[in-house]
């Protein structure tokens, strides 16, 4: 939480030295992970040598990779704009730009958001004043 506050609503980014080059990358999961499997895939994929090509997480063997793709990546489309979402729940939220909805109301005062995520951090802003 601490990183997506500084890098996303600070414009703050981190990096980290990869231990196995020179390279400095991103201090964000995904980015790390697809570094690592790219540019590194002997030293880092030992124990796990199957990695999903979207989010570059690993696995064991091939099986538990396609029951991932499975449940985590399927794209829909959404029906008013054509953009494809990787799943029906971001699809939920990806629709509510085009209808306005804002389901999550903060109970400190009027603003009302469109992810639960979003009310998290505006109720953990109020608390830290």
């Amino acid at each position: 939480m601490q990183t997506h506050m500084r890098s996303v609503h600070e414009g703050i980014v981190t990096w980290v030295d990869c231990p196995y080059c020179d390279e400095a990358v991103t201090n964000n999961n995904v980015m790390v992970r697809k570094h690592f499997c790219l540019k590194h895939p002997t030293e880092h994929l030992k124990d796990k040598p199957k990695f999903c090509s979207i989010c570059y997480h690993n696995f064991v063997n091939q099986e538990e990779l396609n029951g991932h793709m499975d449940g985590s990546h399927d794209d829909v489309k959404c029906p008013t704009c054509g953009k494809y979402c990787h799943n029906v729940a971001s699809l939920k939220i990806h629709v509510r730009v085009h209808t306005g909805e804002r389901p999550f109301e903060c109970p400190l005062c009027d603003l009302k958001f469109k992810t639960k995520g979003n009310l998290k951090v505006e109720y953990f802003l109020y608390k830290a004043i």
